[in-house]
């Protein structure tokens, strides 16, 4: 408030320079509304209209004050200014805004008239306004206005993670530190959601890896993406280790004779960054496919009756599963005697 008495006060000195030039009454108003106003450094206009929002203010200029005097947007919004002074307002020339960083040269607009003036709110804080027609009325020193620009979500911001590796079978509790984490955030790892994602507080995420990539690039990003769509992005933020190979599982594990079938094998260790093979009863399997680091199928090939070995080969690493596959006799067909 002391800075709108200051500018009054000015703005009643200024008004008493009758010889004053109309560019030296601007520069006179660009002065005071810079030391009223409260911004950073100006973000300048874009040369195309994106808006995050779009707001439309419609100010009434009459009886020497603006209705509303105050009004509030938001950074990113593009903003249409309206300016109308009524045709039975006391002054004989109408009136007219100039805002300090967005609307300068100023807008005039006559009695009966209507104005606008469109531009994006890339800077946030406060802009003063005032009316740019020095003989509109013994009141004219009281036309003083104030647009706020309320600054855009900063977003959150990650400093580090722990621990910052795991193996590619997921599993890895690993907790986030950093700012501006929101309730409800979610947390990526090279593109995969984590699971059991927590947000402690502002500061602090828990969460759970993913299965990581079955690929030989074993470093990926890690990505928190607030509800509002803000994000922060830790470059590389995680790495996946390859654990030594296994086999838990194979699913089917008996099939016929002739073969034909997929079989799904599960484990650890399984990679599309080097050869893989898979063999029954030592007849090699076709159609060798890394779904994931825990995950693979395959066309089963044809074998005798009995149960086999399986034998799956990651790159120099070969590991048996023991008896865990069983091949059955196609069953005959029986034909029931005609009478």
């Amino acid at each position: 408030m002391r800075k709108f008495a200051v500018v009054l006060i000015a703005l009643i000195a200024t008004a008493s320079f009758g010889q004053m030039t109309e560019e030296e009454h601007l520069e006179h108003l660009r002065a005071m509304m810079h030391a009223m106003s409260q911004h950073g450094p100006v973000i300048p206009q874009p040369e195309n209209l994106q808006p995050t929002g779009a707001v439309a203010i419609n100010i009434t200029a009459k009886s020497f004050q603006f209705t509303p005097s105050t009004f509030t947007v938001n950074q990113g919004d593009v903003v249409t200014l309206t300016v109308t002074v009524p045709s039975n307002d006391p002054s004989s020339i109408g009136h007219g805004v100039l805002m300090d960083t967005y609307i300068d040269p100023g807008l005039n607009c006559g009695r009966g008239k209507t104005v606008s003036k469109v531009f994006t709110a890339t800077t946030p804080g406060t802009f003063a306004f005032v009316c740019t027609q020095p003989t509109c009325g013994a009141g004219h020193t009281s036309m003083i206005g104030m647009m706020i620009v309320n600054a855009a979500p900063q977003g959150p911001a990650i400093n580090s993670i722990a621990p910052a590796s795991g193996t590619t079978s997921g599993g890895t509790a690993v907790t986030i530190t950093g700012s501006g984490f929101q309730p409800g955030a979610t947390v990526a790892f090279g593109g995969v959601a984590a699971k059991d994602v927590h947000v402690v507080n502002s500061s602090t995420i828990t969460a759970t890896t993913p299965v990581g990539p079955a690929s030989e690039e074993l470093q990926v990003d890690v990505i928190v993406t607030n509800p509002d769509d803000t994000s922060a992005t830790l470059h590389p933020g995680f790495s996946y280790t390859q654990p030594s190979l296994s086999v838990t599982g194979i699913s089917p594990s008996v099939n016929f004779i002739a073969g034909g079938g997929t079989v799904t094998i599960v484990g650890e260790g399984f990679s599309n960054a080097v050869a893989s093979s898979v063999s029954f009863g030592g007849v090699a399997a076709t159609n060798v496919t890394i779904d994931s680091p825990i995950s693979m199928h395959v066309t089963l090939p044809a074998h005798t009756a009995g149960t086999v070995d399986v034998v799956v080969t990651v790159g120099s690493s070969t590991v048996t599963k023991s008896a865990s596959f069983t091949y059955q006799a196609i069953p005959s067909r029986h034909h029931a005697s005609s009478h």
